[in-house]
């Protein structure tokens, strides 16, 4: 295990505890913070978003204040937030060079799924044909 860690475990399952995996662990874990909770479901409380672990990972997130790993020239990512699960999907998008100059113009538009490992790869093969111009 590495990096910042987060773990939330309830008090009546038999899993329990990361602090001891965490302590047998010989990567770099800067952070480590862990919340017990009681509500007496065992792994259940975990099926079914509750508040009791939803608010603190929540907290925990938005502490940890982490910057995009990367950017790329004339690239971004927005967040679209599901209205039900509240999840957040991160939207990476590069546009042409000519799109701030031709606002009326419509371009094609390719998706791609898996973008945190093939947007820079999309992103690389497009980049000589959009600055060649052979492809807007």
């Amino acid at each position: 295990m590495y990096g910042n860690i987060l773990s939330i475990y309830e008090t009546s399952d038999s899993v329990g505890s990361c602090e001891q995996v965490i302590q047998r662990s010989d990567k770099n874990i800067p952070s480590f913070k862990e919340i017990a909770l009681s509500t007496g479901k065992e792994h259940g409380a975990f099926y079914r978003p509750i508040d009791s672990w939803i608010k603190p990972l929540v907290v925990w997130f938005e502490k940890q204040n982490n910057p995009a790993p990367y950017t790329m020239y004339q690239s971004d990512v927005i967040e679209l937030v599901d209205p039900i699960s509240h999840r957040i999907y991160p939207a990476f998008i590069k546009l042409p060079k000519s799109y701030n100059r031709k606002p009326n113009k419509k371009y094609p538009v390719v998706y791609v799924t898996d973008a945190p490992y093939s947007f820079p790869l999309i992103a690389g093969s497009t980049r000589n044909p959009m600055y060649s111009g052979t492809m807007e």
